[in-house]
């Protein structure tokens, strides 16, 4: 049982480790660019897409501010964008009004990764209870 509790650590702890990885603190920025919307697509797990014809670009980090635009505006055509890794929406702006910015995104980033950081350290705890209750019920 332990063998296998282990193996289940540490499989999460490398996901959680994929998902806790990008930029520290070095930000990339493109300049502000306008896009003519081909569609738009949200997944269930909440990511947010504008197509551009060539493709998706992703919302890239959970962000209120870029929710609450994606369902009040229902049909808009062109955006201003500011990209991060060139694919991914760091900044918004829609009729001129700045939507969210490259601040907004920064802190979304550094939310997401202390969140992560949370659950690694309660699925740690875990695992060590788990362990340690093992290992004296072994000996009891």
């Amino acid at each position: 049982m332990r063998k296998l509790l282990t193996w289940v650590y540490a499989g999460l702890m490398i996901i959680l480790f994929i998902f806790h990885g990008g930029p520290e603190s070095e930000f990339s920025y493109s300049e502000w660019k306008t896009i003519v919307v081909d569609g738009k697509r949200r997944t269930p797990q909440g990511s947010f897409y504008i197509g551009d014809g060539n493709g998706y670009l992703s919302i890239s980090v959970p962000n209120k501010a870029a929710r609450s635009f994606w369902y009040r505006v229902k049909d808009f055509n062109k955006v201003s964008v500011r990209l991060v890794d060139g694919a991914s929406i760091a900044a918004l702006r829609f009729r001129g009004d700045i939507v969210y910015s490259i601040y907004e995104y920064e802190a979304a980033v550094k939310r997401t990764k202390s969140s992560v950081e949370n659950n690694m350290l309660k699925i740690s705890l875990v695992y060590i209870i788990l362990i340690a209750f093992f290992t004296f019920r072994e000996r009891g």
